[in-house]
């Protein structure tokens, strides 16, 4: 899978799904549930690619939506973390 990142300051860079499941782990979710999510949401953003790419915020907005299901603790720590 190829999704392209627009990410806030307009760069792009290939989707790492590595760096999805770390960053929800260190918001406190258990490594189980971040693996299942990420898998999710990446089929979730390849669905929703406009020219192969998507915005880091939608991804991020997804990731929170994800999360608040499963951990609200983790998703509001995650709410808390901006690069």
């Amino acid at each position: 899978m190829d999704i392209q990142v627009i990410k806030r300051d307009t760069s792009m860079e290939p989707w790492d799904i590595e760096k999805t499941i770390s960053s929800m782990t260190k918001a406190g979710l258990d490594v189980d549930n971040a693996l299942a999510l990420a898998q999710s949401i990446a089929n979730w953003a390849s669905e929703n690619l406009v020219d192969g790419k998507i915005e880091s915020t939608k991804i991020r907005d997804k990731v929170i939506e994800e999360m608040l299901k499963v951990d609200e603790i983790a998703a509001e720590e995650y709410k808390l973390y901006k690069k």
